[in-house]
């Protein structure tokens, strides 16, 4: 009996369409462990061009107070009082202007300047509606707070902008001085210092003051009110005698900055130097004075 064989055809598996659960998982983790390694990377080219944006607003400003050393014969005061003389303790005497009003003509800011009555405070009413005005050239662009906070009059209560800055004059060369003064050398003296808006919280719930924020202003320095506890104190100058970091509280008036383990400073040749929080502070004291005849070594 012949049997017969059934003649069946060949069937092949037909190509697959997409990617299983597993190799799916493969690959999402592939891009995950790129990205964090790519991410870094470029946070760190970021800060870097901030870094250097820093580095030419303060090159600009270096000029800006050399140019008008030119012409005055002396580098401006930190902040310049208006009206009487104040009274010692009177909170009064704390609104004026700024070195940094007097060097607007200087960084392209002519008539902002021109629009400022300066015979009168900046929170008078001639003057209140511009004194927020901000200006790039006095920010750090890794600065993290606003760029104009709101702030009350201590006397008028009337609402007002004040911008935040990062620039501040060297507090131990807030008098004027003439480049003859700075006997310890214009290469060995620190000009301006850089400075980050700090907010301190009061622990106790009882203080009087809850919230205290200090941070440069490039135009005017102030005393202001945020609300019935919290005060806003805008300071024209910098301690510079002290690299301190955004956090610590008892740097609270030093030189500090969002850049990594250091801060910018722009001596009185006009040169920026980046002060790393680890240098000596007897250097940092050192290269505060215009006239204490240190001898500096390499920093």
């Amino acid at each position: 009996m012949t049997s017969r064989v059934a003649n069946h055809p060949r069937r092949f598996a037909e190509p697959r369409s997409g990617f299983t659960l597993v190799e799916l998982l493969v690959v999402i983790g592939i891009i995950g462990i790129l990205l964090g390694l790519l991410l870094p990377a470029v946070q760190a080219v970021r800060e870097a061009a901030r870094r250097t944006q820093c580095t030419n607003n303060l090159k600009q400003l270096g000029l800006a107070l050399h140019n008008y050393h030119g012409a005055h014969r002396q580098i401006p005061q930190a902040a310049y009082e208006v009206g009487e003389n104040p009274v010692e303790g009177d909170i009064a005497s704390l609104s004026g202007w700024t070195w940094g009003t007097m060097v607007l003509p200087f960084v392209e800011q002519a008539a902002l300047f021109n629009s400022f009555d300066t015979r009168f405070r900046p929170t008078d009413a001639m003057n209140i509606e511009r004194i927020g005005t901000p200006i790039s050239v006095f920010r750090c662009p890794s600065e993290v707070a606003m760029r104009v906070d709101l702030v009350n009059d201590f006397f008028s209560f009337e609402e007002y902008s004040i911008s935040i800055d990062n620039y501040g004059l060297n507090q131990s060369c807030d008098k004027g001085l003439s480049f003859r003064d700075v006997t310890d050398g214009l290469s060995n003296t620190f000009l301006l210092g850089e400075k980050v808006y700090t907010a301190l919280h009061a622990e106790n719930p009882d203080d009087e003051f809850g919230t205290f924020s200090l941070a440069p202003s490039a135009c005017i320095s102030v005393w202001a009110l945020k609300s019935w506890s919290d005060i806003h104190l805008a300071l024209p100058s910098v301690d510079t005698s002290e690299i301190g970091s955004p956090k610590d509280i008892e740097t609270l008036l030093a030189s500090s900055s969002y850049h990594t383990a250091g801060a910018h400073c722009v001596l009185f040749d006009g040169s920026v130097r980046f002060i790393s929080l680890t240098t000596d502070t007897r250097i940092l004291r050192a290269l505060s004075t215009p006239r204490g005849g240190e001898v500096i070594p390499e920093y």
